[in-house]
């Protein structure tokens, strides 16, 4: 909006200095003195143009950065470290929030459930009425003679009664109380204690799953990155073998065919270039997901190129794995709690055949008068002690419902914990073999390099002096493409399988 004013002003002013004909001859002029003036004024207003224009690009640059960079705080160009990206993720992404929630909603229902048998005391503290009754006139029977034998005469005669007006005032305070419920009442108390400690699991879970997919996508960028490099090292290497076959074709040392092959090798190339710069996007655009990012903000990560990606060979066995997770992951004792509480339910459910005993204590004052309620406390007073046996007879199939449903709930529960049991069963011996096979491939990797790159030179060689074939140097190539695009690869593969095998064991705490 600010551009379009400044633009609509700035036309308004320079049009009679343009478009007027008397002055437009004053311009032409040169020695004319509104000539000068004219043209000064609108030197001066475009340069107070180009300056707000300047400073609006700039304004509106900075802006989009901001939005596009989607993070709170730090600059697009910032490098994170791994710390950084885990604490970032624990603070923004959604999945915490609404772990936190669910902790939050289990503690109220907990703190709700004590009020099933708590006492439920009402007091009122003054109820005051008055009631108004007009004259009365209607007809009774009367006694008019009352006889020797002692009987009594009666005769039906007009009544009048005078009209009047009462007051009352009442104080009244109440408890009631159940006595015994069978069970339903101190279940459902344990059950949503229950709940709350599994909300808690639930939290620590989603805070080392939240920490492991941080540290897999990653280092999963930092490998993308790398190979993103090799890759276009290789499409430099190709098109310099290109140069070479075609200068040899030029001198009649090879034939057409060669140049061709080298060209569609080329272009091979850069088709894995190109999707492996898709790869690096893709990757940090998940990232930037988890961290609760835009996730086409601008991400920077450390690079790690010269750390040591050869580790020492895992220390436990993997019972002792499978041992450590049954008692410290997160999801299992999420899990495990879940179907505990089922089993709570269940036996709730079951608690609605059992009578209901309730007790209630009572206490009221009565009186015309207010000073006698609040006063002269050993009149108008009444006590009144209650108990309630009660049993539902029939309630249709309610019940039966109710229990059944319950039943099926723990089964499902309890089903839902093996699963995750299972599963992570699979994770422990899936890291833990991708820890050993990518180790080895680590550990052989100088030496794989070495002989793919001796290879290499034997077969260009070969080819430079006509007993070799192209098809010979590019199949070298890509041997020693794919041996280093392996070796990187698991060199950062050891990194994320020993990373998910501390989930998995439940020995990653964030």
């Amino acid at each position: 909006m600010y551009l379009v004013s400044s633009l609509h002003l700035f036309i308004d002013m320079i049009r009679p200095l343009i478009f007027a004909p008397e002055e437009g001859a004053a311009m032409r002029c040169p020695t004319d003195d509104s000539t000068i003036f004219a043209g000064w004024q609108v030197k001066l207003l475009c340069l107070i143009f180009l300056v707000s224009g300047a400073s609006l690009s700039t304004w509106s640059s900075a802006a989009w950065g901001r939005e596009l960079e989607g993070h709170h705080g730090l600059p697009p160009t910032e490098v994170l470290t791994l710390e950084q990206c885990i604490e970032m993720a624990l603070k923004y992404n959604p999945e915490m929030a609404i772990a936190r929630g669910k902790i939050e909603s289990a503690q109220a229902l907990s703190y709700g459930s004590w009020s099933q048998v708590l006492p439920a005391v009402n007091i009122s503290l003054i109820n005051g009425s008055r009631s108004i009754q007009g004259d009365r006139v209607f007809n009774q029977d009367v006694p008019v003679q009352t006889n020797p034998d002692g009987t009594v005469t009666m005769d039906r005669r007009e009544t009048r009664q005078a009209g009047r007006s009462l007051a009352n005032f009442q104080f009244n305070a109440a408890a009631d109380f159940k006595l015994y419920d069978g069970g339903q009442a101190w279940n459902t108390i344990r059950r949503e204690r229950q709940n709350v400690t599994n909300a808690r699991f639930n939290l620590r879970a989603v805070r080392n799953k939240i920490a492991v997919e941080v540290i897999s996508q990653y280092y999963q960028v930092l490998k993308s990155v790398r190979l993103e490099k090799l890759y276009s090292e290789q499409v430099g290497l190709n098109e310099e073998l290109v140069k070479q076959v075609t200068s040899l074709l030029e001198n009649g040392l090879v034939g057409k065919a060669d140049e061709l092959r080298a060209r569609a090798q080329l272009n091979r190339m850069r088709v894995e270039w190109l999707n492996q710069k898709k790869a690096v996007l893709q990757a940090r655009s998940a990232l930037n997901t988890t961290l609760g990012r835009y996730r086409g903000a601008l991400l920077s990560t450390q690079r790690l190129e010269d750390r040591d990606f050869v580790p020492a060979p895992l220390q436990a066995s993997m019972d002792e794995y499978l041992a450590s997770a049954r008692s410290k992951n997160f999801e299992i004792l999420r899990d495990r709690g879940i179907a505990v509480a089922a089993r709570i339910s269940e036996r709730i459910a079951r608690g609605i055949y059992w009578p209901v005993v309730t007790g209630s204590v009572s206490y009221a004052r009565v009186s015309s008068e207010l000073d006698r309620v609040y006063g002269r406390f050993g009149e108008n007073w009444g006590l009144n002690i209650g108990l309630n046996v009660s049993l539902d007879l029939l309630k249709g199939a309610l019940p039966r419902a109710e229990y059944l449903q319950a039943q099926a709930n723990r089964i499902i529960a309890e089903e839902t914990l093996e699963q995750t049991i299972n599963a992570v069963t699979l994770a422990i011996e899936t890291a833990v073999r991708d820890f050993e096979v990518s180790r080895e491939i680590v550990g052989m990797g100088q030496e794989s390099i070495a002989n793919a790159e001796e290879a290499l030179r034997l077969v260009e060689e070969l080819y430079r002096i006509g007993e070799g074939t192209l098809l010979d140097v590019i199949s070298a190539r890509v041997d020693l493409l794919k041996t280093k695009t392996d070796i990187i690869s698991s060199q950062y593969d050891i990194v994320i399988a020993a990373e998910k095998l501390k989930h998995a064991s439940g020995q990653l705490q964030h």
